[in-house]
């Protein structure tokens, strides 16, 4: 039956929905009906693999990252505001009256306290748009969702050995007790240690999951913007960067002029960066007629043209 569909001595090709050997020329499958795409050149390398376009999702977390950087830039402009006055206000201390110093200092440790707040919720938002990313590629944003959160957990643990060290001063002072003040000291100090780590380990998720964000959205700004959170006074930048990179994606997404891409390690095939075109199929009166066509013409045997004339009806 394989010669049915290839009349002989003419060139041949595969039908690019069923698989079947039919004429070169053939526009339609005489054994499904579908009609034939024009071949593009085979390619084969490393390519990125196209994945369709932006869902809800992907929506939802360049929201998150645009407004999770917004804040961060407000909170980044409190925090640079009242560590420069901070610094003048040090200085020219001795100049104050002690009301103006003390209405002062609480003033700026306050818009300090503000900013440092907006900056942990601006990665609360970043978590959140890795969080989403892994209900679509959970293998690229499940551990930098995973790190971040790590980060919370080490800032909780750096109050905590604030709060002991503190409490280890007053209890030192009430007792007059070193060997207590060292006792305290220590836990404070370990406590610590283990909250550098754990938010160390919370930014480094937070590069990953940017860059993870920036190949995805094809953005450059977002990787830039991520990898700077860990360099230090160029952190400053990094929330504005990735403001632009994720407002760039977001319009680009709404526009409908946004596919977003995601690196393959396989081999792909076709045309690298180019989404695969699905076949396009005619209606089923099409494909009748074409089968009676070709069954007529003595190119379908009576078999095979009432099987497919009944998988087509049974597609109704």
């Amino acid at each position: 039956m394989e010669n049915q569909f290839t009349p002989e001595g003419r060139p041949t090709k595969f039908c690019s929905n069923c698989g079947a050997k039919i004429d070169k020329e053939a526009e339609i499958c005489p054994k499904c009906g579908v009609r034939q795409t024009v071949s593009q050149p085979l390619r084969t390398g490393f390519s990125p693999a196209v994945v369709p376009p932006p869902t809800d999702v992907d929506l939802a977390a360049a929201a998150s990252l645009k407004n999770g950087s917004l804040v961060g830039v407000i909170g980044e402009a409190l925090s640079f505001f009242s560590f420069t006055f901070l610094i003048g206000f040090f200085v020219n201390l001795g100049a104050l009256s002690s009301t103006l110093a003390l209405s002062g200092l609480i003033g700026y440790l306050v818009i300090l306290l503000v900013g440092l707040i907006l900056g942990i919720v601006s990665l609360v938002m970043y978590r959140h748009a890795f969080v989403d990313l892994t209900r679509v590629d959970v293998n690229s944003f499940k551990t930098p969702a995973s790190f971040l959160r790590l980060y919370y957990i080490g800032l909780i643990l750096l109050f905590v050995g604030a709060l002991l060290f503190i409490l280890g001063i007053i209890a030192a002072l009430s007792v007059l007790s070193l060997g207590l003040l060292f006792v305290f000291l220590t836990i404070s100090g370990i406590v610590w240690l283990v909250a550098a780590i754990l938010m160390i380990l919370g930014l480094i998720g937070l590069v990953l999951g940017m860059w993870r964000a920036g190949e995805r959205y094809n953005n450059t700004l977002i990787k830039i913007g991520g990898i700077l959170y860990i360099i230090p006074y160029a952190s400053v930048v990094a929330p504005i960067l990735v403001l632009i990179g994720a407002s760039n994606v977001e319009k680009q997404m709404n526009s409908g002029g946004f596919q977003s891409v995601q690196q393959s390690g396989s081999f792909a095939q076709g045309i690298p960066g180019q989404p695969r075109t699905l076949p396009q199929k005619e209606d089923v009166a099409q494909k009748l007629n074409t089968l009676k066509t070709m069954y007529e013409s003595g190119q379908l045997s009576s078999e095979e043209y009432e099987r497919k004339r009944k998988e087509l009806l049974d597609s109704l």
